[in-house]
């Protein structure tokens, strides 16, 4: 009984793990969308080419071009793939000794970069 117990964890968790890569790139799609919505109604509430419009596209474009390096760029493509295949290897810690690489690599980064441009 035991032995079937631990045959079904690794499934398991890779089912988790593709649930969760289902859910964060459905939030990206989401997450764009609303970004559209968000431009329309400052474009129609302010105008296209106004002071204040300006304004907040120049300080909005470090916090977007961070969450799309993040969550849609380059970081993703290569982070998944290599994450879902140390579970598929049975290598939860590997999985998460990466993540925690990861992080602490793109705090870092962002911190550095927000002190330059401080």
């Amino acid at each position: 009984m035991s032995q079937a117990k631990e045959d079904t964890t690794p499934a398991n968790s890779r089912a988790q793990v593709v649930q969760a890569a289902g859910i964060v790139a459905a939030a990206f799609v989401v997450s764009r969308i609303l970004g559209f919505g968000r431009d329309y109604v400052i474009g129609v509430l302010y105008g296209a080419q106004t002071i204040e419009v300006n304004a907040y596209s120049i300080a909005n474009l470090f916090p977007e071009t961070i969450f799309f390096v993040i969550a849609g760029g380059a970081m993703t493509s290569a982070y998944l793939p290599t994450f879902t295949a140390y579970f598929a290897r049975n290598d939860e810690k590997g999985a998460w000794r990466l993540f925690s690489a990861i992080t602490n690599l793109l705090v870092l980064a962002v911190t550095a970069i927000s002190i330059v441009t401080a």
